[in-house]
């Protein structure tokens, strides 16, 4: 090639790269409305790629909020700058946790109705395909994609069920899942993490809960809203005579109620629990993994309310998971127990993906690559990040203990050290579950298409 064309050819180049400027890619997130401009016109941002100098603002969707106590000055909004990458990259929201949006109701068997599912937005209801769409069980959402339910609600005492053969809805207030609600959604779920040292019946069920992962996130509404987890375990230990709210379908045996019931339940102190309780019920008062409920000769939970949360208000009067209905005796009205969920919060934030668990990560999730709703997140955009690895003596492998923050050199803060969860005494017979009806092995004749639409 001589020097002449050479020229001509470094022309071409310089005049193809002004023709055609480098653009940003599209902005996209679940959480933030994001509304671009540029010299002052509105433009679309979200769905195509946007010119140099294209201003970008954001703000949470409603029902969010931002997890952070602050956000830096410049975190509103972003610039598309000429080698196409955006100044700043959308922030993540969350959805507001333990805020029921309509009016409260007082007192599950012998409970009071529940008029809206904007009571108690965080319920969710569990049908069972392989039995003709039976409710069986309840549970609590606690992300857009997970919630908290109890373990013998999908394990036989012989093996877990698949996951194929669930379904579950929020908003509901009728049973049926074939009476139609405006405000219910309804998923298919995807995933069930059983806890692995669940003791089925010959071990008094212990460790009696599950997290279940939904086949896509709920949209938040004021039907269906989180749940709050204290997933810092900074919340003071219940008292007793403290009182919470347990919802569900509950009633006596083979009666469950067409209606979604509220009930208000007082925490029992250990020692009294141990003393006033049947004899039936005797060993779960001595198991760490359980606390006791109720009254006796009063409102209590019922079949089908198994995996339902029991709710406590903090001090903000924002309401917290702090149990899941486990064992009783339906049939006696008298003390019923829960899985103590703060015992479990270690082990259900190892299964939420990361940057899902607000208060432990306050919605960002940063690795060498990762990704926050939709966009890649590099390492010097969140260069305080720090994450804590721990190596067992006689392992070569590191495992992820948690995350910190670097605020000098030599000086991380973080959480402090885990606890491993406690066991317990186990020798006698368990009494019967509250759950609606065994399983019925048999196809899904029920065509669930029409709930997922």
């Amino acid at each position: 090639m001589s020097r002449a064309d050479q020229c001509v050819c470094n022309v071409a180049v310089t005049v193809s790269s002004h023709l055609f400027p480098a653009t940003c890619p599209p902005l996209r997130s679940s959480s933030v409305i994001i509304e671009c401009s540029l010299r002052g016109r509105p433009v679309d941002c979200t769905g195509r790629a946007s010119a140099p100098d294209t201003l970008a603002t954001f703000r949470c969707r409603r029902l969010h909020h931002f997890p952070f106590d602050f956000l830096p000055a410049n975190g509103y909004e972003s610039r598309c700058q000429a080698g196409g990458d955006w100044s700043v990259q959308p922030f993540r929201c969350v959805p507001i946790c333990g805020s029921p949006v309509g009016k409260g109701a007082p007192l599950v068997r012998d409970g009071k109705p529940v008029s809206s599912g904007a009571e108690y937005p965080w319920h969710v209801t569990v049908y069972d395909m392989y039995a003709n769409m039976k409710q069986i069980c309840g549970g609590s959402l606690i992300t857009p994609g997970y919630f908290v339910s109890a373990a013998h609600c999908f394990h036989d005492n012989v093996q877990p069920q698949p996951a194929a053969g669930y379904l579950a809805a929020l908003g509901k207030t009728e049973r049926r899942v074939d009476v139609r609600e405006p405000n219910a959604q309804y998923r298919q779920v995807k995933a069930i993490h059983i806890h692995n040292d669940y003791g089925k019946n010959k071990l008094q069920y212990t460790n009696d809960i599950s997290l279940v992962e939904l086949d896509g996130e709920i949209d938040i509404t004021s039907w269906a809203l989180p749940l709050c987890v204290d997933w810092a375990r900074k919340l003071p230990a219940l008292h007793g005579g403290e009182v919470g709210t347990v919802v569900g379908f509950g009633g006596r045996p083979g009666q469950p109620s067409d209606k979604l019931q509220s009930a208000r339940l007082p925490f029992v102190q250990r020692d009294e629990c141990r003393k006033r309780v049947t004899d039936k019920l005797a060993v779960y008062s001595v198991l760490e993994d359980k606390f006791c409920v109720g009254f006796v000769n009063n409102t209590t939970v019922g079949y089908g309310d198994s995996g339902g949360g029991m709710a406590f208000p903090a001090d903000d009067r924002r309401w917290f998971l702090r149990g899941v209905v486990s064992v009783g005796l339906p049939a006696d009205v008298t003390f019923s127990f829960f899985s103590n969920v703060t015992k479990f919060v270690p082990w259900m934030s190892s299964i939420i993906r990361r940057g899902e668990v607000t208060g432990r990560r306050c919605g960002v999730d940063v690795d060498d690559v990762a990704v926050i709703d939709g966009g890649q997140a590099r390492r010097e955009d969140f260069p305080w990040e720090v994450n804590i690895y721990h190596q067992k003596l006689y392992e070569t492998k590191f495992r992820i203990l948690w995350s910190g923050v670097l605020v000098k050199s030599n000086l991380v803060i973080t959480e402090g050290m885990q606890e491993g969860l406690e066991g317990g005494s186990m020798c006698d017979p368990p009494p019967p579950l509250p759950r609606a009806q065994p399983r019925l092995r048999r196809g899904n004749s029920f065509d669930i298409a029409p709930f997922l639409s």
